[in-house]
This record gives structure tokens, C-alpha cells and sequence, in this order.
């Protein structure tokens, strides 16, 4: 994305800069149609590489939407040029960029929480067996077709992924439906409450 007073040549420069052999460099707008791109794109950091003289107003802007979709980003650290200092922390800099994040990221408390969320998720399948087990044999012996239903979700930063709930619907039923049809005959004749507690 390029801010709109930058010219064709600055975004040729920039272009040239990629090495061969990377995904290469792709123009996906202005720094306008960042929040638009966020919502559709999977973006693990945003680098605002502006001037902030030139480009204040639009970098503000560009922090704003990153805070609010909670996407880390990193701003140029060198505003001046130097000739004989030297940052006193170099290796927070490396890159030539400071970044931010909303959440600080502890590692521990992130192992944690995930050893927690596998140990709770283990019990309660194994506590809610049985019913799992009867709303499946409901679901095959009331229509033809797979137990389960697959649908895409979107997750944190946009990454897509495929979520399984119990199938409460007849096979194809996303399809337009014809004149004849109803919610009746589109539905499973399992009972409405087996699939809604059970896809929770």
C-alpha cells in the first residue's frame, strides 16, 4: 500500500527492493483502503513506512485502525539522521523499526492458557459422550447424508478455518431452494435442541 503523494517512481523503487525467489511485491491500494484490507487479509504486522513530516496524518490514521483491530504494527525508528550515535538498545531496533503491540505477549501465560483450553475441552467431550453419541445416531437415522456439517470461520487477524457442528439440515440445503420447498423439508426431522447444544 502506498500513501497518495507518493509517486510512481517512489512505488518502483520499492518494487525493485523485493529479492527474487520472495512472493514478490503486490500494490493493494492506498494507505486509505488499510482497514478494508485488514478485514480480508490475514496480517501477522503492518510496517508504516512513511516520512512523518509528510505523512503524519496518514500514519495516525493507520495506528488508529491497527489499535482497533488489535494488529501489531512498527514505525520507522531512525525520524533523524545520525552520524556518530548509536541507539542504546540496538537489538530492539534491528530492523530499523519500532513495533508495538495492543497485548503484551507473555510465552508462559500463553502455554497455559493453551495446556488449559486442551485439558477443559478433553473433559468436557468426554462428560458430554453420551450425548454426542445419541444426537449422531438421531441425526443418521433421521436423513440421509453425513452427521457432521464443515463450515468456514473467520479467527484472530482474519485466518480462516474450518469449524464442525452436528448437521441440522438436509444434505444441500444451501442451495437456492425451489418453490415447493420449505424450512420444513430442509431441516432434519432430529429434534432442533440436539443440534443447537450440541454445535456450542
Amino acid at each position: 500500500m502506498k500513501f497518495d503523494d507518493e509517486t510512481e517512481r517512489e512505488v518502483d523503487l520499492v518494487r525493485r527492493s523485493y529479492r527474487r525467489g520472495t512472493d514478490g511485491f503486490a500494490l493493494r491500494g492506498t494507505a486509505g483502503d488499510l482497514e478494508e484490507l485488514l478485514r480480508t487479509l490475514p496480517v501477522d504486522e503492518v510496517y508504516l513506512a512513511g516520512n512523518a513530516h509528510k505523512h503524519g496524518d496518514e500514519m495516525q490514521e493507520a495506528i488508529r485502525v491497527c489499535e482497533k483491530y488489535g494488529i501489531p504494527f512498527a514505525l520507522p525508528a531512525y525520524a533523524f539522521r545520525l552520524e556518530r550515535a548509536r541507539p542504546v538498545e540496538a537489538e530492539a531496533i534491528s530492523d530499523g523499526y519500532l513495533h508495538y503491540q495492543n497485548v503484551q505477549v507473555m510465552p508462559g501465560q500463553h502455554s497455559l492458557k493453551r495446556l488449559f483450553d486442551i485439558l477443559s475441552s478433553a473433559v468436557a467431550l468426554w462428560l458430554l459422550l453420551p450425548l454426542l453419541a445419541t444426537v449422531s445416531l438421531l441425526i443418521r437415522v433421521s436423513s440421509r447424508g453425513p452427521v457432521f456439517f464443515r463450515q468456514e470461520r473467520v479467527g484472530l487477524r482474519g485466518r480462516r478455518f474450518s469449524m464442525l457442528k452436528f448437521r441440522s439440515m438436509v444434505v444441500d440445503a444451501e442451495s437456492p431452494p425451489s418453490a415447493a420447498s420449505s424450512a420444513s423439508t430442509r431441516s432434519t426431522s432430529c429434534p432442533s435442541w440436539s443440534t443447537s447444544c450440541a454445535a456450542t
